[in-house]
């Protein structure tokens, strides 16, 4: 049970660092629109309004890190802390390997999420380019998160034996 416990709460935390990073290209997004070029002419009233009607998501953001990064690294204190059973010497899987698991597991949650969203960025980016909608004009900044948790999440598959082992390293061979 302690083994299943350390895991589960490692990768809610790999899942905090996520929706951080997810919640900081929000922020981004509205940073950039608030200082581009169309609008420096009214910039000291848009970054006012910019700054307070962000500033929910950028706490919301700074907890999401600070929470994920104690389920990170502080891991052993709250298993004591639960008071989680220790493991039989003969559980089955390491814990590496629950690790691994668990990131494919993420890592395919979250590609299946942008590839929804992709879907639907690119058939509102052909419908405009066909002319089948009238619009100012289109936005192009929406493509770039979902492409970006779809590459990081790709990675997170793609790497996830070697970031399991640098969480639960091998153990050294009996002598």
């Amino acid at each position: 049970m302690r083994n299943l416990a350390i895991v589960g709460l490692k990768l809610m935390g790999v899942l905090g660092i996520y929706w951080g990073i997810t919640l900081m290209a929000q922020i981004t997004f509205v940073i950039i629109s608030a200082f581009s070029v169309a609008n420096l002419h009214n910039t000291a009233a848009r970054t006012s309004v910019a700054f307070w009607s962000m500033s929910p998501i950028i706490c919301t953001t700074i907890m999401t890190f600070i929470f994920a990064l104690t389920l990170l690294t502080r891991t052993d204190w709250i298993v004591e802390k639960f008071r989680f059973p220790e493991d039989p010497p003969a559980s089955g899987m390491e814990p590496s390997q629950l690790l691994r698991v668990g990131f494919v597991l993420i890592g395919a949650y979250v590609v299946l999420g942008a590839i929804g969203d992709l879907g639907s960025t690119a058939y509102s980016i052909v419908l405009y380019r066909s002319g089948a909608v009238r619009a100012p004009g289109i936005d192009y900044g929406r493509i770039i998160s979902p492409a970006l948790r779809f590459i990081l999440a790709c990675i997170v598959i793609g790497r996830s034996d070697r970031f399991a082992k640098s969480v639960f390293p091998p153990a050294a061979p009996a002598a």
